[in-house]
């Protein structure tokens, strides 16, 4: 399979080529070298356009970081952990402010993700490459993206293109135990106003030969991923536009139960080290399709009307077969099918001191019988003063949720804000047991400052009590005394000295510990730091654009949440307290030409230590990568 990538890759550069030969007819002189990348909408797929609040993450931040998956690129966010199990392919946690991923959305271009199974979303399956920039709601009012999820939303806006030059865009990087990851992407205008953009990615790791036990840095840990997608955009005018999205992903990931920690003696030894099994998988087949409409109807794009329908149908295949040398003694064939359909409107619109914003959704889970949820919410931001700023939004789903913002500007560079909400009405409903909260009331303040060209951060302090939380177990009465309530201390900075920044994260997270067999948990870490410092300009005459420096994370003691490989969720975990630990990482980014050269050293310290129970974190490695985007 791996020798298929550079004769793909050799024939989409081809393509590109014998594209731009045959692209030559009516106004293509005067046309040749007009804008390459551009969206006569700009909000389109935007959850909230006029939300100061959102986090946003650029297209350009991402290019500027050697990531292996989207996790990587939000593991630095302020209130995010996320619980790496340095097993490629492998699912991993994502917590924010203390709820873990069932209660976090996942939209892409303003879509609904979450899996019917689980409902949460392996993020190794979107493609980086695709995305022009991330959303991130994480406050008071987080729900309001859905209706339905407390934690929070992060919604993938996707890359748009109208270019008459073809665009192609080719990433490689590759690291230790034959990590390798691959995507091609090339987009050009096949008619006026209708474009065309197509790509491919594909993650590997280890080997797939069954001499080699399947074996990536453990055994039975390898991953090969592949996905693909397409656009097909049609401008019908700078008022109207009509898009058809595809992704699809096929994966076969090798799934080891982590390292068994009472009979390896040296867990982090990957030849040493015994697995807790030798020869289970999944395969996962998805398929996500998205027909869009969006609008503005009074011409203006700040007052925008979407229309998505959706279809995603999702199977996921666990096998533990014995029909390996090494075997565990049980055989299980289980498939977990999911379908998910929908429709969902946003229209958000200005007027006056009003930035008004309405979504409206139905939403099917299946496979039948179909189980149907609808919600809808509106959301005002009100500006009645000038340094005052009012938010107030509610939604309905199961039931009223309500909340409300506020920011008052003491200073061009200094704002406080605050901020609540009432969700009694966040029924999850997944194909297994609850695995997430039902109600919950929240409150958040703090403080953001903005010193143009020398500092930009924000701290606050965030509470969540919640009612009927529920965890994922084995066993109904393994768990009790679950914890109701997060109080979560968050920071950020971007101190900018010239070309030398210094940035960072923290967090400080209170909450309660559930029993589990007599044993009280600590499921997350109180303390989770990250932060990094360095360089950024240009040098050689300008000819090397550079980033380069330092970076590091600390994570506080805790016993933490394990995978349930056999049904893809995390339960909490009694078997071990692990932390306090960290890591630090040297990195360069370089861009010469249309190339970006990427090159890290992992974990410099050689720092052994875990994030999940037990799949240890790499020691020191190096991996590195390079990127180009070019006409023509």
């Amino acid at each position: 399979m791996k020798r298929l990538i550079p004769i793909l890759t050799g024939t989409a550069l081809l393509a590109a080529r014998l594209t731009a030969g045959t692209a030559e007819p009516d106004t293509v002189a005067a046309a040749r070298d007009t804008i390459v990348y551009f969206d006569p909408l700009p909000n389109t797929g935007s959850i909230a356009p006029f939300d100061p609040s959102l986090r946003i993450i650029t297209a350009n931040e991402m290019t500027l970081k050697e990531y292996r998956s989207l996790y990587d690129i939000l593991a630095g966010e302020a209130g995010i952990f996320v619980r790496d199990l340095a097993a490629p392919g492998q699912k991993n946690q994502i917590v924010v402010n203390g709820l873990h991923d069932a209660s976090v959305a996942v939209m892409v271009d303003g879509v609904p993700y979450n899996d019917g199974n689980g409902w949460s979303y392996n993020l190794w399956n979107i493609p980086v490459d695709m995305i022009d920039r991330v959303e991130l709601s994480l406050g008071a009012g987080a729900f309001f993206s859905d209706g339905w999820s407390p934690g929070g939303t992060v919604n993938i806006v996707t890359k748009d293109f109208s270019n008459n030059r073809p665009v192609t865009r080719l990433r490689y990087s590759q690291g230790v135990d034959n990590y390798v990851h691959t995507d091609v992407g090339f987009a050009q205008n096949v008619m006026r106003n209708l474009n065309l953009s197509l790509g491919m990615s594909h993650h590997g790791f280890g080997t797939s030969k069954e001499l080699s036990l399947f074996r990536g840095r453990f055994f039975n840990s390898n991953d090969d991923a592949w996905s693909f997608r397409g656009k097909l955009r049609y401008d019908l005018s700078d008022r109207l536009s009509l898009s058809v999205s595809h992704l699809s992903n096929r994966t076969r990931t090798g799934l080891h139960g982590g390292v068994n920690y009472e009979t390896s003696s040296v867990i982090f030894d990957g030849y040493q080290a015994e697995v807790e099994n030798y020869d289970s998988y999944e395969k996962l087949f998805h398929s996500q399709t998205a027909v869009s409409l969006a609008a503005a109807p009074f011409g203006d794009s700040l007052n925008l009307l979407t229309l998505s329908a959706y279809y995603h149908d999702r199977l996921r295949q666990y096998r533990d077969e014995e029909n390996r040398s090494q075997a565990n003694g049980l055989f299980e064939q289980l498939d977990q099918s999911s379908i998910r359909r929908g429709v969902m409107a946003r229209f958000s619109f200005a007027m006056s001191e009003h930035r008004l914003q309405f979504f409206t959704s139905v939403d099917e889970l299946g496979p039948g019988p179909f189980i149907r949820r609808q919600s809808a919410g509106v959301k005002d931001r009100w500006s009645p003063l000038e340094p005052l700023h009012l938010t107030v939004f509610a939604t309905y789903a199961d039931g009223l949720s309500y909340g409300a913002e506020a920011e008052f500007r003491l200073t061009p560079w200094l704002a406080l804000y605050a901020g609540g909400a009432d969700a009694s009405g966040l029924t999850n409903i997944t194909r297994l047991h609850a695995t997430a909260a039902q109600s919950m009331q929240s409150a958040d303040a703090g403080v953001r400052v903005t010193v143009p060209d020398f500092f930009d951060g924000r701290a606050g302090v965030i509470y969540r009590t919640l009612s009927r939380i529920e965890y994922y177990d084995t066993t109904a009465a393994d768990l009790t005394g679950s914890a109701d309530h997060f109080e979560s201390v968050v920071a950020s900075g971007h101190v900018m000295l010239g070309e030398f920044h210094l940035e960072g994260t923290a967090q400080y997270l209170m909450q309660g510990s559930p029993l589990r067999n007599g044993t009280s948990l600590t499921l997350y870490p109180e303390v989770v730091l990250s932060g990094s410092a360095y360089f950024r300009g240009a040098l050689a005459d300008g000819h090397l654009d550079l980033k380069a420096g330092v970076r590091g994370w600390f994570y506080g003691e805790q016993s933490g949440m394990e995978p349930y490989d056999r049904l893809g969720v995390w339960l909490p975990s009694s078997q071990l307290t692990y932390g306090p630990s960290g890591s630090m990482d040297l990195f360069a980014v370089g861009r010469i030409g249309d190339a970006y050269i990427h090159l890290i050293w992992e974990n410099v310290t050689n720092t052994r230590y875990l994030l999940a129970p037990v799949y240890p974190l790499y020691e020191r490695n190096v991996r590195f990568g390079v990127s180009w985007e070019f006409l023509d």
